[in-house]
């Protein structure tokens, strides 16, 4: 890996360099997201089927009389300081996706999910839920300090998370497979996003400097050597110029364009980018189904998983009662 601290290094982002996994991830996005140490599944239902427009206004309810109640699911009520105090504990970095509304949402799917659960008959062990809690422990502490959620709520969320868990991976994915031929086919269609190059480079500032270790190489001097000595990639440098594996995406144009284009062990021609003149050297292709079938399978299954949780979640709202009467001001 480049030296994170070297400006000079080719990459679109210092320091960042996303596996094949994330690339996959890129392709085929997942729908749940998780922060908080603790699960907490933000689907995106703007009006959950079973609500009239009446309800999602907040109009007034004999059944609303205590202002403290934010929605009804089934006859079970979901507080307003539930919303509150899930909504203290929102990360920085999410601050900007969630909103005390997504967290109703939320709170309203997982009431519904949670019901069948019980009808289901799921349960969890006790040691599993403190087996969490004492992992996340002071993660669990900050939540509680940020948002005045007490320990037993936290434990009850963690027993809420369990349970949800327990009854999807039994009753709903129990049946969620994926096929040899789905993940070749998945292979097939985004091999140009899946393909790695490993590449070593040679970086400089003149041109004329650049032509005259070119010309070296040619004649068959050490590659590594030579990057030692000249790249002003400090980082690779020390490594003998090499940048591992990197997909497409990560290197400026230019460099990538070039990289991509060789055969395993094909030196290029100079390169001109923004950091200066490159010689590359293509040390190996991995673009082999066999390398990241486990991955594809992974991500396939997930979006399986995903498409049968919103199917059971259209399902339960359809035939769920459910009064809103929470205003996000």
């Amino acid at each position: 890996m480049p030296d994170e601290k070297s400006t000079n290094q080719p990459q679109k982002n210092v320091g960042f360099k996303p596996t094949s996994s994330q690339i996959f991830i890129l392709a085929a996005v997942v729908i749940v997201l998780a922060f908080l140490g603790f699960v907490f599944m933000f689907m995106d239902l703007n009006n959950p089927q079973g609500q009239t427009q009446g309800q999602l206004n907040g109009e007034d309810s004999n059944q609303a009389a205590d202002q403290n109640v934010a929605a009804i699911v089934n006859g079970e009520k979901i507080f307003v300081l539930a919303i509150e105090k899930r909504f203290k504990s929102v990360p920085p970095e999410l601050a900007a996706q969630i909103t005390k509304k997504s967290i109703l949402d939320n709170l309203i799917d997982s009431t519904l999910v949670l019901q069948e659960t019980k009808k289901q008959g799921v349960n969890v062990d006790e040691n599993d839920v403190q087996s969490l809690y004492l992992l996340e422990e002071a993660q669990a502490q900050q939540i509680m300090a940020q948002s005045g959620m007490t320990k037993e709520e936290i434990l009850q969320t963690i027993r809420e998370y369990l349970l949800t868990q327990k009854f999807l991976e039994e009753k709903v994915f129990v049946n969620a497979t994926v096929s040899d031929k789905e993940t070749s086919d998945f292979f097939e269609e985004n091999k140009d996003l899946i393909k790695e190059v490993r590449a070593s480079h040679i970086l400089v500032e003149d041109e004329n400097k650049a032509k005259e270790l070119l010309a070296q190489l040619q004649a068959d001097a050490n590659f590594a050597q030579l990057a030692k000595d000249n790249s002003i990639d400090t980082g690779s440098a020390q490594i003998g110029g090499d940048l591992g594996f990197f997909p497409r995406g990560v290197m400026v144009k230019e460099f990538e364009d070039t990289a991509f284009a060789l055969q395993a062990g094909q030196l290029s021609e100079i390169v001109q980018t923004q950091f200066g003149y490159h010689i590359i050297l293509v040390t190996a292709i991995n673009d082999d189904l066999n390398s990241f079938s486990d991955q594809i399978k992974d991500v396939l299954l997930k979006q399986k998983q995903d498409d049968l949780y919103k199917d059971l979640l259209s399902e339960l709202n359809q035939n769920a009662t459910i009064e809103i009467f929470f205003k996000d001001n």
